[in-house]
């Protein structure tokens, strides 16, 4: 950024998505990107006319972070510049993309684990048909459990309907409905 011309600036507030007028501006003055990096808000307010706040933070947010990577010579994402586009110098310049900023600030700043590791499978058991049971065993509690729910059935059919005596309180006389639940009379 240091090293760049008004038309690098330009482009690299275009790339912003910042108004055109402020590459204009940029250009007029013939402001370079040496110049650019020791302004602060107020210089890019007075000299360039730019007041919006949220531009003026996006600016300077963006040239510290390139400021920043210049210090730790952390990888950014290589674009041509317009000028070197058109035949200037074939050099590979560092052009952040707000996009990406973003990211790369989210990754670096969060804890993101790797994919879970490797989990070998675990032996099931084996279902109860293929365990060694007594084959009567089944069928045998199956028609026990048949035999009861009939007894029960038909003790309810017998009481339904009566009245009785309730044991907790002998002056509550009480009906069994049809399920045999209590029911008060």
């Amino acid at each position: 950024m240091r090293h760049w011309c008004a038309e690098d600036l330009a482009a690299w507030l275009n790339d912003l998505h910042l108004p055109s007028g402020y590459a204009d501006r940029i250009r007029a003055a013939g402001l370079d990107g040496q110049t650019l990096v020791t302004m602060d808000r107020e210089a890019l307010a007075n000299i360039l006319g730019i007041t919006h706040e949220e531009h003026l933070t996006v600016i300077r947010e963006h040239i510290r972070r390139f400021l920043r990577n210049e210090r730790t010579n952390s990888p950014r994402p290589a674009v041509l510049t317009p000028r070197q586009q058109t035949g200037g110098s074939r050099a590979l310049k560092a052009v952040p993309s707000l996009k990406f900023d973003r990211l790369h600030n989210h990754l670096t700043s969060h804890h993101h684990p790797g994919p879970p590791p490797f989990v070998p499978s675990i032996a099931l058991p084996a279902p109860l048909h293929k365990t060694r049971r007594s084959s009567s065993a089944g069928p045998k509690l199956l028609r026990d459990a048949a035999a009861a729910h009939s007894q029960l059935t038909s003790a309810n059919a017998s009481v339904e309907g009566s009245s009785f005596a309730c044991p907790d309180s002998p002056r509550i006389n009480r009906r069994v409905s049809r399920t045999g639940v209590g029911v008060g009379v």
